[in-house]
């Protein structure tokens, strides 16, 4: 999963020299060995731009070396879809990502990570429960595919209920061990089946439990894939969510994860995209008031980093700098306003405001960035 502040911290970092390195891994073979070829010649450029800049032999060697280092053989065995390295004097930081990146090598005073904000964006964010006796896995997705979400508050399958489950006798109690407490399910004539069905029971209602705590507050829509009896058992204890009405009804152990993932987008994809063009009406009622809203990227990144920013929504990629609100004669360079795009959704990001990319068919009446404040 991408670290959100982590990113947020390699951008503030400042002082030559800092390395940023994008390219894409594919997965198969023979496609995997690419990576390596890629990231060799990415290295070669990187070392010629360090000593352009003014990096002594020494040191520009040092720090291809160190990249190297952190990439060997075993390194390219586990790969996702893009790769990210940000390097300087003192640490290397890899970032994997769900998307393929244009090969490309920065070197300068700062890390560039425009590259990644598309993934840091929190628009088409939504969760994954996918439970059966066997596994409980939580996943955060968006529509680049789904990273795992790991809290010791889930149980990681129905074994840390029922453990050994065995019956000691028809008049009885049944005990299952979990650490150090039991559960005791008095069992007077009860059946095998039954003392099953309730510590089951207990088991949809622990995870449930523990999933509305670890997504309270989020505000992100949940889908469910379990089989029709655990599907039914789980809904009844999830009472803190924005759960989908609509479930996947399989076991989820019968679906890969590039399955899964495409499934579960689909029963979200209209919801996330009604809460984008409900933004997109508010901004536009407020824009049109004058009050609590900007367009022109200097405001909002005064705002933002004030930490007023409660949703920023952007273009993708804003080809012309000057759909970000600079007055004819005003603007500064290309590249500084695009940069000061980069720093209000970082600023925004780490203030605890959204960021969201615009509705591609609003390209054409719509500002490449507008904010809207909280106060």
């Amino acid at each position: 999963m991408i670290d959100e502040a982590q990113i947020i911290g390699l951008a503030a970092e400042r002082g030559f020299p800092r390395v940023s390195l994008f390219l894409a891994t594919p997965r198969g073979v023979p496609d995997r060995r690419q990576g390596p070829v890629q990231l060799g010649n990415l290295l070669r450029e990187a070392g010629r731009r360090l000593r352009e800049g003014g990096a002594d032999a020494r040191l520009a060697d040092g720090i291809v070396e160190r990249i190297s280092a952190e990439t060997g053989d075993s390194f390219w065995q586990q790969a996702e879809d893009g790769l990210a390295i940000f390097a300087s004097t003192d640490a290397v930081t890899i970032v994997r990502a769900r998307v393929a990146f244009p090969p490309q090598a920065h070197v300068g005073e700062q890390f560039v990570v425009r590259p990644l904000l598309p993934l840091l964006m929190r628009d088409g964010t939504f969760f994954v429960l996918a439970a059966s006796t066997d596994r409980v896995a939580l996943w955060r997705g968006t529509r680049f595919g789904m990273d795992p979400v790991e809290d010791d508050r889930i149980p990681a399958s129905a074994a840390v209920v029922t453990g050994p489950a065995e019956i000691e006798n028809a008049t009885g109690f049944h005990a299952a061990s979990r650490g150090a407490a039991a559960i005791r399910v008095h069992a007077l004539g009860e059946s095998p089946t039954d003392v099953a069905e309730d510590l089951i029971d207990e088991f949809a209602r622990r995870t449930g439990k523990a999933v509305g705590t670890v997504l309270a507050g989020l505000g992100a829509p949940l889908v469910l894939a379990a089989d029709d009896r655990m599907l039914g058992k789980l809904r009844r204890s999830l009472d803190r969510v924005d759960l989908v009405e609509e479930g996947i009804r399989e076991h989820p152990g019968s679906m890969d994860e590039a399955t899964l993932h495409g499934r579960a987008y689909a029963l979200v994809r209209d919801r996330l995209d009604a809460d984008r063009r409900a933004l997109v009406e508010r901004l536009e009622a407020r824009l049109a008031t004058g009050s609590g809203a900007s367009d022109r990227i200097d405001q909002i990144l005064t705002a933002a980093s004030e930490g007023r920013v409660d949703a920023l929504l952007v273009a993708a990629d804003p080809a012309d700098p000057a759909a970000l609100g600079w007055a004819p004669g005003q603007a500064p360079p290309p590249e500084e306003q695009l940069a000061q795009l980069d720093r209000a959704i970082l600023e925004t990001l780490s203030h605890g405001g959204r960021v969201l990319t615009r509705p591609v068919d609003r390209a054409e009446d719509f500002p490449a960035a507008a904010a809207l404040y909280r106060y």
